[in-house]
């Protein structure tokens, strides 16, 4: 039968420097899984949701038909795009309702306030 020999200090630490990378290594590969997951399941949340809720479907240019100032072709100038907005042609895709609105500009600037901001911390 052979002998054991006593465990020498430097033995006992490389061993237990051995378990303990070991250790750390599972850990480190158990976070990383974790969060692959996670954005795997984000991703899949968020793909999910988006065909779930209505009116919130990709179309394909070509099924979707263009609205006048919408887009610029190749031989149109960006003139023509803005006066065809500016007199209300244009008409609005995201609204709902059997009339066109179009967006005019400002005449004047907005007006600066003449009392400061209330400005409150959340404490009373």
């Amino acid at each position: 039968m052979a002998q054991l020999t006593p465990a020498t200090a430097a033995s006992v630490n490389r061993r237990a420097k051995a378990r303990r990378d070991a250790g750390l290594n599972r850990l480190s590969t158990a976070t990383r899984s974790v969060g692959v997951a996670t954005v795997v399941v984000a991703g899949l949340l968020a793909v999910y949701l988006g065909r779930a809720f209505p009116g919130h479907h990709a179309t394909s240019s070509a099924a979707a038909p263009a609205s006048a100032g919408t887009s610029v072709s190749a031989g149109t100038s960006a003139s023509s795009t803005s006066t065809a907005t500016s007199t209300g042609s244009a008409s609005s895709a995201g609204t709902t309702g059997s009339t066109s609105q179009s967006i005019t500009p400002a005449t004047q600037p907005p007006a600066r306030a003449t009392t400061p901001p209330v400005v409150s911390s959340g404490v009373s």
